[in-house]
Formats: C-alpha cells, structure tokens, sequence
C-alpha cells in the first residue's frame, strides 16, 4: 500500500519559505491534526540541512541574520573546509570543499548564503523496450530507435577494464551500469535515467562563480537563474539588509505524472517538455514577517500548479525553528543556540499514542512500568546525559520492525526510518497492519506497542547493561576514513568518536541506524554549522566538524571534533586574533 507507507504532504502553512512568526502558535496544533489524518511526508534518509534568515528588523544589530547546518553522513577528512580567501577586491570565507574551485557555503563581505536539499522530484526512471529481434535498438512513439553508445576505459594497474554506455532518448541506461543491476528492469527492458545534472548546457558551475562574486541579493538572484541542478533552497541576505530564499534549480514539465514511479518509455505520455520557468519555483525575498526558513519541508512554487514532487522531510525540524525564532532576540549567538537544539517534535507527537497504550500501574514487568512512567514526564528532548530519549528511540525501532516486517518481508530494511504519518495511521485508523501474519493469532496494537516496549528494554539491556542509561552511551557520531578506515585494527584506531544528542527529526539532527550491534549510532547530521552576522561578517560563527587537516598524522586531523560536539564556534576574521599554526609554502 504506497498511499499509506508514503504519505505526502500538501503545500499549507507548514510549508511556506517565509513564514508569519505572529501565527506560529497554531501550527503545532495543525501538524498534530495532519498526523491523526496521515497527511504527512515520508522518506528515505539522505540529504538533509536546516537553513534561516531573520531580517534586521528582528535582530538587535538592525542587520539580517543568517544560520545553515548542512546535514550529511560522518567521514575523515571532513567534506568541508574552512578557509578565507583574500586578494584585491576579492573575499571569499567559509565552507569549501575537495576538487569544487568555489565558496559553496559562506560570503564575500557584502552577501552571505547557505543551502538546504529541496528533495524535489527532478529526476524520472524510464523503462525502455528493447527489440526482440535487434538488441541494439529501442522503442521510441515513432518506432525503433538504436541505442547511443560509447566505450569508457579505466586503467587498473596493467589492466585496461572496458565499460560499454548506452543511452537513450532519456538518458543513460543505468541497469547496464553493473551485472546486478539488470535485474531491476523486467525481461526484454531497459532502464534509462532522465536527470537535469546531464544536460548538456548546465550552468551550475558558472553560477556558484557568480554567486560568490555578487555584490548584493539582487546580483546574488540573477545569479541563481543559472544554478540547474541538483536544486537547492538557497537562503541568502546581504550588508544592506535584505534577506531571501529561492528554490533554484531545474524542475521538468511532465506531459503527464509526477515521476514517483517508472514511467513507459515507448509510449511518450511521461515525457519531458520543458523547465519550470524561474518565476514559477518557490522563493520569498524580503517577506514581510521578517524570516525566510527551511529545513527540508515541503516547499510550494510562486505558480501553485508547479508540481515538486511527494517525498519531502517531515517539517517538524522547521516548526521548532520557527517556534524558537518567535521567542526573544536573535543575536548570533542565539542562532547557534538555536542550531544545536535537540528537542524532538517528532517524540512528543509519537508519545501522544504509545504512552496510553501502556498502563504503568498494571503492568507486570517494574522495567517497563518505570519507561513508561519517564516518558509520561518526558518533554521530547533528546539530550545526550539522558535515559528517555534511549528508550523511545529503542521503543520506535522495534514498534516499526514489529508493524511492518511481516508485510515488506525483505524490503523491510528498506523502509527502516519511522515515519510519523505511517505509524499513527496504523495505530489509529489502519490497525490490521498491528496484526502478525505469521502467528495463526491476531495481534492489537496496544498488544503489539507494549511488546514492542518490552523488546526494546531487551535491546538496551543488551547493548548497555543494566546500570544507568543514557543517550550518548550507544548515540555516538563516529567519523571513519574513507579508505583507511576499511583496514583492519587500523581502521579502528583511526575512527573519532563523540557522545552526541538529538535525533532524526531535532534540529541538531543525530539520524541514527546500523546492525544489531550498534542500532543507534549517529550516523547523519551537521559536518558544519554556520551563522552569518551581517553587521560584522568578521564575527560570522562557524563550528566544522573533526579537523582542519586531511592528514591522518597532522595534530590538526580531528582538532576540532571536541568543539564540534560540545557546540563551541569559532571566527575567521580578516586579521586573526591569535595565530595557533602558520604553514608557509614556498617554490
């Protein structure tokens, strides 16, 4: 059923760019109430990132504000390094990263930017017919097409290996790419992936040049007219006081369909026509409540008929941070505060259903009585020193195995994620999905989320012994090298680890997943925190992840990871203030 296990969201007020601060207090209400009706988003984890912009008139300073944390899987070398770039008219400071000869996330003294994954659906898989009779060709609405094809060489030591590409009318066939792969189109088809990031005429690097180079948001905006892909929410706000967010990027005009699902490629019924024009896509320049924001939340375009897509984040991350925006000043500082808040939205809307399920009073087992009596007083904050944020996250993840693994069978571990929309169907208004159908009995909800619980205390027990639990003790970012961190002993020598809070859905995100042994490990969230001051850029906030250094031997390899953990930033102003190390690179 992929009406129930991905839900969409429609575009409402959870979902505008520039949010009204003054009505804020209803969407708590509003969200809660889509839930019980599973109108809510479901995806797979990847790309995630929380992005801010509050106008000078909200700020003590009288200039904007600007806050990113981009949200990616934990490695050593870090992907983002820290650097500032000075000559002649020429500024560039903040997040560079390895083979990219731009500033992808920071500013230039006159406008500062960051960026959040829209999970636009820009992208469609065709399934190609091929002939029966002649391998080499394809079926096209006007009949047998060849394949285009070329020959890529890779030189491996001594040895040459020859890969064969084809491509179709949409695109390269992507079930050639390795023998395991044709097993995903059925017999006598092809797959061929249509993606803006192929087209020939992409832009993309001659924008983020020209981003960096402009002098305030307007130049900043014809700039983003040429950023084609993959697209992004860029938040921007320049040293006059002007502040934005434009979803820029390429998105298709489908003849029909919104690219969900495979599509015919014979036929042409879901082709593509053509780009949504630049007016059209989701933006917000100078709004009138002051605040442009996302955090990976359903966005809709300035033309309401734009179709973006279905599998956007859940907005619970953005609705604390507008919560949080709407409350007090909005100093840098504050922001960064902001930035590394932990308190889950997401647990306190799932609680609201599993905790009445559970009567502590009367029931039997002292250890699952005592969970459900902290979580009856628990606020939903998923602090690292403490116990109720391990017992929920043990409590969600068996609760999903329990729901749908019987059903999905071995696509079970591909659907993982708890997702709130799906389960609180489930529990509400779908409850044969409570069933097992590999018992002959019939299983309640209440039956299975109090065995879910009992189950979880087993899991943690497991894996932390009965002593005092808390959060951190299994929730640990651990950054691997790429390469030498597959190296036995090595490897784990070499690994950094950090205790750290929060969870998949709070704004410092600690997404968590692995095997048995390790099921709760952070394993996606902020490799880098930003917040711009554009009174001072000087005194811009920043806080990377691990070390300055790509050199597993340098002092300077995880020098920051501390920092990092413990929410501590630091500034790269044009003068230092202090000099730890000076490297000098001489002909």
């Amino acid at each position: 059923d992929l009406e129930l296990l991905y839900s969409p969201f429609p575009g409402n007020a959870q979902s505008r760019l520039a949010p009204d601060l003054a009505a804020l207090s209803a969407l708590p209400d509003a969200l809660l109430a889509g839930l019980k009706y599973g109108i809510h988003p479901a995806i797979e984890p990847r790309l995630a990132s929380n992005a801010w912009a509050v106008s000078g008139d909200l700020t003590p300073s009288g200039k904007p504000v600007l806050a990113g944390d981009p949200h990616l899987g934990f490695q050593t070398p870090n992907l983002w390094y820290m650097a500032r770039l000075e000559a002649p008219g020429f500024t560039r400071v903040g997040a560079f990263v390895p083979g990219v000869p731009f500033l992808l996330i920071g500013h230039n003294g006159r406008v500062a930017w960051s960026m959040t994954t829209t999970h636009s659906d820009t992208q469609d898989l065709f399934v190609e017919t091929v002939d029966p009779n002649d391998p080499t060709r394809y079926l096209t609405p006007d009949g047998w097409r060849p394949f285009e094809t070329r020959t890529e060489r890779f030189q491996l030591g001594e040895e040459v290996i020859e890969h064969r590409v084809r491509s179709t009318r949409h695109g390269p066939v992507i079930s050639d790419a390795r023998d395991t792969a044709a097993g995903a189109a059925p017999d006598g088809t092809v797959l061929a992936l249509a993606s803006p990031v192929l087209a020939p005429d992409d832009g993309t690097a001659q924008a983020l040049f020209d981003m960096a180079a402009a002098a305030d948001a307007e130049a900043f905006i014809d700039a983003l007219h040429g950023f084609h892909a993959p697209q992004q929410n860029v938040v921007f706000a320049d040293t006059e006081g002007a502040i934005g967010v434009i979803s820029a990027g390429r998105v298709p005009i489908r003849k029909s369909g919104d690219g969900f699902l495979p599509a015919r490629g014979d036929d042409g019924s879901r082709d593509w026509i053509g780009w949504a024009a630049f007016e059209d896509l989701p933006g917000a320049v100078n709004p009138p409540g002051g605040v442009v924001a996302n955090a990976n939340n359903q966005v809709t375009g300035r033309n309401p008929d734009l179709d973006l897509g279905r599998e956007f984040d859940a907005p619970y991350r953005y609705l604390r941070i507008l919560d949080l925006l709407s409350d007090g000043d909005r100093p840098p500082a504050r922001m960064a505060e902001i930035q590394r808040d932990t308190t889950s939205l997401f647990a306190r809307a799932m609680l609201r259903h599993l905790v009445p399920a559970v009567d502590p009073a009367s029931e039997p087992d002292p250890l699952v009585a005592g969970a459900v009596r902290r979580l009856q007083r628990w606020d939903g904050n998923m602090k690292v020193d403490t116990p109720e944020p391990l017992l929920f996250a043990a409590w969600i993840r068996r609760l999903q195995d329990k729901l749908f693994s019987d059903e999905l069978g071995p696509l079970a571990n591909d659907y993982s994620r708890a997702r709130a929309a799906t389960l609180i169907r489930v529990l509400t208004t779908e409850q044969a999905w409570c069933d097992d159908k590999t018992t002959d009995g019939k299983e309640t909800c209440q039956q299975i989320i109090r065995d879910s619980l009992t189950a979880a205390i087993s899991d943690i027990q497991r894996l932390a012994g009965t002593g005092d639990w808390k959060w951190g003790d299994l929730h640990k970012a651990r950054f691997e090298h790429q390469i030498w961190g597959r190296i036995p002993w090595l490897g784990d020598k070499l690994i950094a680890i950090s205790p750290t809070g929060g969870g998949d859905y709070t704004i410092s995100r600690g997404s968590w997943g692995g095997p048995e042994d390790d099921p709760f490990r952070h394993r996606h969230g902020a490799g880098l925190r930003v917040v711009y001051d554009l009174a001072d850029l000087d005194a811009s906030l920043f806080s990377p992840a691990v070390g300055a250094s790509g050199n597993l031997f340098s002092k300077f390899y995880v020098s920051w990871q501390a920092d990092w953990a413990a929410g501590r930033t630091r500034t790269i102003p044009a003068t230092p203030r202090e000099t730890s190390h000076s490297l000098r690179l001489e002909p």
